[in-house]
């Protein structure tokens, strides 16, 4: 792999992005690198790119020999798609994903699945903006995985195999179509997976932040889950404290034919410039491979216990492994764990986002912090839980996991009316 320099106007300056240049940001904005492939079509090229842990615009790819990148144009996928496809609709031009069925949508004062996820029926033009007879007031968001276009596109899968270098796993394989017209926004977020994305026409703005980016990453119960609450765009005095925040915003701007190589894990604001149509490969990484194998082994409680032992056990088993997995990461405070969930749930129950019963939010302040009846060296039983998220690199990447998976373990421990409490109260 050899890299190329970079002129202008990919110098490192945020002049070509007014929204982020006028927040008044401590944090360096620079372009992403980029790399020219030796070999478009040996795996292992892509594979050398993930040591490295950096979003890359990529040049020479399999991408350029893939016929897709010409043929699949507006006209083109208009005959190939059904007629009309059903798209999510909205008055506003950022798009957030609401996840159905997440633990704490019961419990939400204000926010609604069809607040998010309204569909309607439109064409491929619709969705570019070129058909003037639908609504210019609403914006039509499209994504679909191949599979999904199969029955209306027989060679579909076919048609997409010149990716397969992309495809860096067995697991989680996923190639992703993707239509919109200018002005849509996808909001802040992160992906689990290696991700290559094809720009096959108009043009993209990636706004690229690392994993321990203080983005505030809404609760992993939530519908918002995976989703930062910090809006780039617009951001809230109750957010000021990101624009102090000295690490490096990444812009990756991509035009036809482009190709940008997205870590896992790093959050991405993503701005459709012109009418785009665009194409994404996505495959496990790492993380997610240990974080199923973690999931599997058994939590050392019992749910026979009284409230008040399960709650203080499920306290002190949560600090003792949040303790146990960082030992010797000298840069990460001891409270850590403490200080993610609390940040992740004060904003929401100061927003009164939650609706809380006096009763069950009475019965936990009284018993969470009391001392276990029983004593439960956590990070001895679970040694190999342990053991497998210190595999999970970087160390940033570990501490997002470990604090979805504390979620996890309070929600069977203590049930979902008492976590927003006892994340932000009982540790």
């Amino acid at each position: 792999i050899t890299t190329t320099t970079t002129a202008d106007p990919h110098n490192r300056n945020a002049a070509t992005v007014p929204w982020l240049a006028s927040q008044s940001l401590a944090a360096a904005v620079v372009y992403a690198g980029e790399r020219r492939l030796s070999d478009p079509l040996a795996t292992s090229e892509y594979h050398a790119l993930t040591q490295q842990d950096q979003p890359l615009i990529l040049r020479n790819t399999a991408a350029d020999q893939w016929p897709a990148m010409h043929l699949w144009t507006e006209e083109y996928l208009s005959s190939a798609l059904p007629p009309e496809l059903p798209v999510y609709v909205q008055s506003d031009p950022r798009f957030i994903t609401f996840h159905d069925n997440r633990p704490l949508e019961p419990l939400l004062a204000t926010k609604r699945w069809e607040d998010f996820n309204t569909k309607h029926n439109a064409t491929v033009s619709m969705l570019l903006g070129r058909d003037t007879s639908s609504s210019q007031a609403d914006y039509l968001y499209f994504s679909a995985d191949r599979r999904l276009l199969k029955p209306f596109y027989e060679d579909i899968e076919a048609a997409t195999e010149p990716l397969k270098p992309f495809l860096l796993t067995e697991t989680g394989l996923q190639v992703n179509l993707w239509l919109g017209r200018r002005g849509i926004v996808t909001h802040t977020h992160y992906d689990a997976s290696y991700n290559f994305f094809l720009q096959l026409h108009g043009s993209k703005r990636f706004v690229l932040l690392p994993p321990d980016a203080p983005v505030l990453p809404f609760p992993c119960l939530h519908p918002h889950m995976g989703h930062a609450q910090v809006d780039l765009q617009n951001i809230s005095a109750k957010h000021a404290s990101f624009k102090k925040w000295t690490g490096t915003i990444v812009v990756a701007e991509l035009n036809r034919g482009d190709v940008l190589y997205l870590p896992p894990y790093w959050w991405h604001h993503v701005e459709t410039l012109d009418a785009s149509i665009s194409v994404n490969a996505w495959t496990d990484a790492p993380a997610y491979t240990l974080l199923e194998a973690i999931y599997e082994l058994p939590i050392p409680l019992e749910g026979d216990w009284p409230f008040a032992e399960l709650a203080s056990q499920t306290r002190v088993m949560l600090l003792e492994l949040s303790y146990a997995i960082m030992k010797g990461e000298t840069q990460v405070p001891r409270d850590w764990l403490i200080s993610s969930l609390r940040d992740r749930y004060a904003g929401l129950m100061a927003d009164k986002e939650f609706n809380l019963r006096k009763k069950d939010v009475t019965q936990l302040l009284a018993v969470c912090k009391q001392r276990p009846e029983q004593e439960i060296l956590f990070d001895q039983v679970m040694s190999k839980g342990v053991s497998l998220f210190r595999q999970i690199q970087p160390v940033a990447v570990r501490m997002l996991c470990f604090a979805n998976y504390a979620e996890h373990v309070m929600h069977a421990a203590v049930g979902i009316k008492a976590v927003p409490l006892f994340a932000t109260e009982c540790l």
